[in-house]
């Protein structure tokens, strides 16, 4: 058995940005925008938008991963933040809402990380072939 995680983009970009409904564009100038706001927030620049999209997504599964060791980052993070790391089906299977999430202490914030993680996002491999 193996675990994956599957991130959606509304999820980084709230992470990351603060805004789980920004919107790459398709024109230069709106991708300028978009890139403008990751710089803003993350402090790195990027030319390239799917590059910055795999960035943030890279940032915000190490922060899925360690905000359970991490004392520091949890308290680090802004209340958005905070909301986009729990699982959406882990909200709503725990009758989770922003204020409970909010009231949430380190330990009780990362188990439900943690628990949205895994319950959500298991798969099974199989091996198929000549052996």
């Amino acid at each position: 058995m193996t675990s994956y995680h599957k991130i959606p983009s509304t999820v980084h970009k709230k992470f990351c940005i603060l805004d789980g409904a920004a919107v790459k564009g398709t024109t230069k100038a709106e991708k300028a925008v978009y890139l403008g706001k990751i710089k803003l927030h993350t402090g790195e620049s990027f030319d390239n938008d799917n590059i910055a999209d795999a960035y943030m997504l890279a940032r915000t599964l190490r922060a899925m991963k360690v905000v359970g060791s991490d004392q520091a980052l949890f308290s680090s993070l802004c209340q958005k933040q905070v909301e986009a790391l729990v699982a959406s089906s882990y909200i709503k299977d725990n009758g989770l809402t922003p204020a409970k999430i909010k009231k949430m202490n380190w330990e009780e914030y990362s188990s439900a990380v943690i628990g949205g993680m895994h319950k959500s996002y298991t798969v099974f491999e199989c091996g198929i072939g000549n052996s």
